[in-house]
């Protein structure tokens, strides 16, 4: 059900891509009013919409779901952290045309 719900969503903001791109293709759009209303964008709407996902009432599967996403960043941070660390570790290759791989 919650993937339909962002499937929506993500339907929705390509639609208003669109008519946006459409808009500023047509000349209804000029490079001044582009940057007008990105800034409207930046500056209020998408901090208000961080503000409005976060307004819920604090329950123990939302603590958990946190949890478990903070592991996963983390996780997905740390895994090409320490496995950079070991290739770096690794002993080089000389010019030497017997060891080379390629």
């Amino acid at each position: 059900m919650a993937f339909f719900i962002s499937l929506e969503q993500i339907c929705i903001m390509f639609i208003l891509m669109a008519i946006g791109f459409l808009c500023r293709k047509k000349g209804m759009i000029h490079e001044e009013t582009s940057k007008d209303l990105t800034a409207i964008l930046v500056y209020i709407v998408v901090p208000c919409l961080i503000i409005n996902a976060f307004e819920r009432p604090a329950s123990a599967s939302l603590i958990k779901d946190f949890g478990l996403t903070f592991l996963a960043g983390s996780l997905n941070y740390l895994f090409p952290i320490a496995f950079s660390s070991l290739l770096l570790r690794l002993p080089r290759l000389k010019n030497d045309p017997d060891k080379q791989l390629l």
